[in-house]
């Protein structure tokens, strides 16, 4: 089985930073970006724009699968993923977590190992989200308060292989980077022995 790692959490809670921390820490680690139609943030914007013909093109090229999220349409770039472990590299991503069991099917069962970070407070959510003037309206604050508490209460249980606070993103990416090793050479190992 190829591995893929997916980083998951709140909106805001540092996902992009430290997966690209995480690559620059690990040449096996290719940073695989989701397309999607809504406006560009910045710099910092870790997304591939695309219009919505372009999307909907990629979808029935099989590269993407489509999804709504904050009233923008994404696409799971599946074509990409697939084109980086053809060149025997680890794609990682950041991951939606309410698209668990879209994300499986779309792997035909395969699971990506996954890493779910956690926001160091709900204040420092928010702040962050306010900051970057990514939440205007406030809802993806209340989606992240929403997703944080089924996350507690286990209704991910089994999907969840890490969680970590992300308290500074470099950190979090250097107590991650080692596990992500030992994971990608586990796999590997296993792979060679079927």
């Amino acid at each position: 089985m190829e591995m893929i790692v997916a980083v998951a959490g709140p909106s805001g809670v540092g996902k992009n930073t430290v997966i690209n921390h995480l690559v620059r820490m690990d040449p096996l680690l290719r940073y695989v970006q989701v397309y999607t139609t809504r406006e560009p943030r910045g710099a910092a914007d870790d997304k591939k724009h695309v219009s919505p013909e372009e999307l909907q093109r990629l979808e029935k090229e099989g590269r993407v699968k489509i999804f709504e999220y904050h009233n923008a349409l994404y696409g799971e770039p599946m074509g990409d993923i697939r084109d980086v472990q053809a060149r025997g590299c680890v794609p990682i991503m950041d991951f939606s977590i309410a698209h668990t069991q879209e994300w499986l099917d779309l792997l035909m069962g395969s699971k990506p190992f996954v890493v779910y970070l956690l926001p160091e407070s709900r204040a420092t959510l928010r702040a962050r989200l306010e900051k970057e003037g990514r939440d205007p309206t406030g809802e993806r604050y209340i989606s992240g308060l929403a997703e944080l508490q089924a996350v507690k209460t286990g209704r991910y249980w089994g999907v969840i292989d890490i969680s970590r606070i992300n308290r500074d993103s470099e950190e979090t990416a250097r107590h991650l980077a080692p596990i992500l090793r030992r994971k990608i050479e586990e796999n590997a190992r296993a792979a060679s022995t079927c």
